[in-house]
């Protein structure tokens, strides 16, 4: 009955809504943004991610007194981590689980009522940050009834998958932060939306990939070159998707991380050979296909965590995906299409990552071009005030 259930779910994830729209940007606003979710939340809320480590998240979802649920992967890369946070927020009343229903459940949302929150992000320091300095990563508040009715079955699915978390530690406390970050949030009217889950998840992306009609622009936190065993590689049908369409003439820019565990020269399938691979292609075709590492020391990142396709300027693809094989086959996966003036946030983004130029995403309150005038102004006046000296002096 249940895998009924989800069949009858599938065949309606690709429905399209027109729904309002508010993007936000890691590590930039992303912590506002979150803050701004929970104020216009109702008393219930779920939320199913990967990793859940941020005092400051979990404070302030202990500090909204709502019925709350948070679904984290039980067995993350590396271990459980942030035990603190989850047995500080079970202690505080909110229901805690654990899921092993994938290989991982690597979706990152929140949803209450028709109000839902998709991100790149992991709930934690570095995605969701009170400074300002993290990660890279995208995301999206969706006030739509039938998205947040979609990814609420989802979650639902995966929580009977889920056994209750267990604290298994005597001392822990929540230590939380000023919040120094600024959130204005933009809202975005009539997006066309569809949500989109893995597993499975190829001929989507590859579909979203193919439908482009001038360019693509993609930003991973990796892309390995090779899919399938060192023993029987299979091309990664992302890229060479994207590749491919270079070849039909579409301008294809791809931005990878640079982290230094993304770029080791031991391991084959790293960004550092996938970069190298892209732009040997690019040049022994005469191709329009562009390939960079990101700049994280320009861009004053911790890395590129990023999982973003932008399609002809006006189509983002938005998503938990990363670009190996293992997550969008055997991952739970979470990701949204969005079509819409809405874009033009993420390609402003992509355009300033792509170039190394730290983003400003709030205009409100910059004062850099009057500083710069008013310095133009002083040194023009200093210049006549010498002049006219000088001049006296001869006379």
């Amino acid at each position: 009955m249940k895998k009924l259930i989800f069949l009858v779910f599938l065949l309606f994830s690709s429905t399209v809504f027109a729904s309002d729209v508010i993007p936000y940007l890691a590590p930039d606003n992303s912590y506002g943004a979150f803050k701004y979710f929970l104020s216009q939340s109702n008393n219930n809320l779920v939320i199913g991610v990967y990793e859940f480590t941020s005092h400051n998240m979990a404070q302030d979802l202990i500090d909204s007194k709502k019925n709350i649920t948070v679904m984290v992967e039980k067995s993350p890369v590396g271990g459980l981590i942030g035990e603190d946070v989850l047995c500080a927020m079970q202690k505080k009343g909110i229901k805690v689980w654990l899921t092993g229903a994938y290989n991982y459940m690597h979706a990152k949302y929140a949803i209450s009522g028709d109000t839902v929150l998709i991100g790149t992000e992991n709930f934690g320091e570095t995605g969701y940050p009170t400074d300002s300095t993290g990660n890279r990563g995208w995301g999206v508040i969706i006030k739509d009834r039938e998205i947040a009715g979609e990814l609420r079955n989802i979650f639902y699915i995966d929580l009977s998958k889920s056994v209750e978390f267990e604290c298994r530690l005597k001392d822990y406390e929540l230590h939380s932060d000023d919040d120094l970050t600024k959130f204005t949030p933009r809202i975005y009217e009539n997006q066309s939306i569809t949500l989109l889950a893995a597993p499975p998840l190829v001929a989507e992306i590859i579909d979203i990939i193919n439908s482009s009609k001038s360019s693509i622009k993609i930003e991973q936190h990796y892309i390995h070159r090779h899919w399938g065993s060192k023993k029987n590689y299979t091309p990664n049908l992302f890229l060479e998707a994207a590749i491919e369409k270079s070849r039909e003439g579409k301008n294809v820019k791809i931005l990878l991380d640079s982290i230094w565990f993304n770029v080791d020269k031991d391991d084959p399938n790293s960004n550092y050979y996938t970069d190298i691979y892209i732009n040997e292609i690019a040049e022994k075709e005469s191709l329009p296909l562009q390939s960079r590492l990101i700049d994280l020391e320009a861009l004053e990142l911790e890395k590129a965590h990023i999982k973003g396709v932008i399609i002809d300027d006006n189509i983002v693809f938005l998503s938990s995906v990363n670009w190996g094989e293992n997550s969008p086959t055997e991952n739970r996966e979470i990701g949204v299409l969005i079509k819409g003036d809405s874009a033009e946030y993420f390609l402003n983004a992509f355009n300033n990552d792509w170039i190394g130029k730290k983003t400003a995403l709030e205009k409100e309150g910059d004062n850099t071009l009057i500083i710069a005038a008013f310095a133009v102004i002083l040194i023009i006046v200093i210049l006549i005030i010498v002049y006219f000296y000088l001049k006296k002096g001869k006379e």
